[in-house]
């Protein structure tokens, strides 16, 4: 067994006042109208928004030893249509990612943001065959590598197993996720006025590693 982990826990810069935490809708894509615990504030933050889309930037705490302003951030998307994931979803592309990066201005936002834990797991074998990734699961497989040669056996990847976790609330962000594999042998301009950036809908949203340039976690929510 092959196991690749990684782990995030991060406190908000701002933090959410838990008492401004109260009962909203959440409108997902089934129709149905969901109550859910939603966080609010009014700040400052980095935010852009397009004809469609509305982007913001929420900072987390540094470490100590860091040079950057900020060295973790949460940056959400959010479609101003309710059903508008589904288009984010077919155009969104990593060049897009980086103009809205780039186009973020620090102003004053009034914020709703759902408090909310998710799960998921996903069996992986299937896509990456699909994806033309096929020796690795048979025995044609080469791990001469990784394997012991002692022990005479040549092994190939049974199934490899995706697992992630996310908390985020009024203090910040905890997130964890993990790929275990088996191995098996031989066998727009801005107005004036406050914009209001309400998450009640599907959106999309990752944590921004601001020293690297790279998205550590990254995951769209359709339902709360």
């Amino acid at each position: 067994m092959l196991l690749n982990a990684i782990y995030f826990n991060g406190l908000w810069i701002d933090k959410f006042d838990e008492n401004k935490t109260k009962e909203h809708n959440f409108y997902p894509l089934n129709g149905n109208l969901n109550k859910i615990p939603m966080m609010h504030q009014i700040t400052r933050f980095p935010y852009y928004e397009t004809e469609n889309l509305q982007i913001i930037k929420l900072d987390y705490k540094k470490s100590q030893d860091s040079t950057n302003e900020a060295e973790f951030s949460m940056i959400i998307l959010l479609p101003k249509e309710k059903d508008g994931i589904r288009e984010l979803q077919k155009n969104l592309s990593l060049k897009h990612i980086n103009h809205y990066l780039e186009k973020l201005i620090k102003r004053k936002v009034n914020l709703y943001l759902p408090k909310f834990k998710l799960e998921s797991k996903f069996m992986l074998k299937k896509t990456l065959n699909n994806m033309g990734m096929m020796n690795s699961f048979s025995k044609q497989a080469n791990f001469s590598g990784i394997a012991d040669p002692s022990n005479n056996i040549s092994p190939f990847i049974g199934e490899i197993i995706h697992k992630g976790f996310i908390d985020v609330n009024e203090k910040g962000t905890e997130a964890a996720a993990a790929t275990m594999i088996t191995m098996a042998p031989k066998a727009a301009p801005f107005q004036q006025e406050i914009p209001v950036f309400k998450v009640d809908h599907p959106f999309l949203f990752f944590i921004w590693d601001s020293t690297t340039q790279a998205i550590i976690f990254m995951s769209q929510v359709l339902n709360l």
